[in-house]
């Protein structure tokens, strides 16, 4: 039966065999490749993944060595991903699969003709599904349908889009940004926490966070809160815990469900037996969504591990993905050439997908310093490739200070602040946000912004 006849999209699947063995044959040519197709054009999915995996040892020759089937091999069954990427029972299947890509591309000269050929199946492809969903949605229009055909040429326009080169057509990522915006789709997600969401927009479609902040400032508790909030409301949200593990963090998010912060302590539940008991039946259901949202993790896990979970996560669907903390990810030998890799990846990911990243760290030195970008761990790609840099700390003994909320200003004590480094297209940058924690319930409670020197 033809490809036709079974009604499959477009597709060569000779040309994607063709560019992967060529990037074999001469790993020189990738760059020449990646100008002209990105890795989601690849019709089969074993194909999307090989040259995936091709492309990051070329990338990292020092990690890897130069690009060949050991290379290759060594570098997908050190995740035990290999039968898994390519689709085949044995190992020896997948490595002849890959090799039988190889011999049939004697020359790599012509690797930019057949990149041509996929990325054009590729628009092909994501033309015929926009079409048939704009002509579903056609045959609803009733009256006037001017606003439906500027919308139907905006999403056509994304559609045909060139994935990694967009110089032939450089209205249409302008215009992509109008038409999604005038739909809704540029909205950034809501926290619990008002005015930050609105200052500095952190959770913006396409946006990076750092979150940084001393251990012992609730940075962990933060962050719970806010994923309890997002399962509340209905927004798909993902989260890492690297430090400890899920069930530790499901129990954090008991306490802060049952507003009982001593649900923390064994020594309590195992003393007041009924009480421990009730809290989890009257929120189990709450924990079970909060347990699909966070993912287990075994062992230490490198950058390169943590970008491929959060592209997973993202090709899901999840709106908001959390690492915490992102330094306990592996970065090796040459950490400042992962993290600058790793945060880059960060942002190519939240922009294919509208969703955001949201990554927690800590200061690079000792308790107590003064908060700045260059001394937030990770180094210098922490501090200028995020789209929105957030310092979260804490006070013991409180602080002091004038305070502006809806109600006016007033002069509060508050426990910690986070300090708005950068901000997502808002003018929060600069802006001190007070807030209190709550010993008793493990949560914090946003005040508004400090308008004037603290006083102890």
């Amino acid at each position: 039966m033809t490809d036709q006849a079974a009604n499959l999209p477009p597709h060569d699947l000779q040309a994607e065999a063709v560019v992967i063995g060529s990037v074999f044959r001469s790993p020189e040519v990738l760059a020449v490749v990646k100008t002209v197709i990105g890795a989601d054009d690849f019709f089969r999915p074993a194909h999307e993944d090989i040259f995936k995996a091709a492309a990051y040892i070329v990338e990292h020759p020092d990690k890897w060595g130069s690009l060949d089937l050991v290379t290759f091999k060594n570098a997908l069954t050190s995740r035990g991903s290999l039968c898994r990427v390519i689709g085949k029972p044995t190992e020896q299947e997948s490595m002849d699969y890959v090799q039988a890509m190889i011999d049939g591309t004697p020359d790599a000269g012509n690797a930019e003709y057949y990149a041509k050929i996929v990325r054009d199946k590729a628009r092909l492809r994501r033309f015929i599904t926009s079409a048939s969903e704009l002509a579903v949605e056609a045959h609803g229009i009733n009256g006037e349908c001017d606003e439906f055909m500027v919308r139907a040429a905006g999403r056509l326009g994304q559609a045909v889009r060139l994935p990694t080169d967009t110089s032939e057509a450089p209205v249409l990522g302008v215009q992509r940004g109008i038409e999604d915006a005038i739909d809704g789709k540029r909205q950034s997600a809501p926290l619990p926490f008002g005015f930050l969401a609105r200052m500095a927009k952190p959770a913006a479609p396409g946006c990076v966070t750092v979150l940084c902040g001393d251990p012992g400032s609730n940075k962990s508790f933060w962050l719970l809160q806010c994923l309890i909030y997002w399962a509340e409301h209905g927004i798909r949200a993902a989260m890492l815990p690297l430090e400890k593990n899920r069930q530790y963090s499901l129990s954090r998010a008991l306490a802060q469900l049952s507003r009982n912060a001593d649900m923390m302590s064994d020594e309590w539940i195992a003393g007041h037996p009924a009480e421990a008991r009730e809290a989890m039946l009257a929120h189990s259901a709450e924990i079970e969504r909060l347990g699909a949202m966070i993912s287990e993790v075994n062992g230490i896990v490198d950058l390169e591990w943590v970008a491929q979970w959060i592209a997973a996560r993202a090709a899901a669907g999840d709106r908001i993905i959390a690492v915490d903390p992102i330094t306990a990810a592996d970065s090796g030998a040459r950490p400042w050439e992962a993290d600058r890799a790793f945060i880059m990846r960060c942002q190519e990911i939240a922009t294919r997908h509208g969703c955001s990243v949201l990554l927690v760290t800590h200061p690079r030195m000792a308790k107590g310093q003064k908060p700045t970008l260059e001394t937030m761990a990770g180094g210098l790609a922490y501090a200028r490739f995020p789209d929105v840099v957030l310092w979260l700390a804490n006070h013991d003994p409180p602080e002091q200070g004038t305070v502006n909320s809806a109600f006016g200003p007033s002069f509060i004590e508050y426990t910690n602040h986070i300090a708005l480094f950068k901000t997502r297209d808002s003018a929060g940058r600069g802006m001190h946000i007070a807030y209190t924690f709550d010993r008793a319930t493990l949560t914090l409670h946003e005040h508004g912004w400090i308008a004037r020197e603290k006083r102890k």
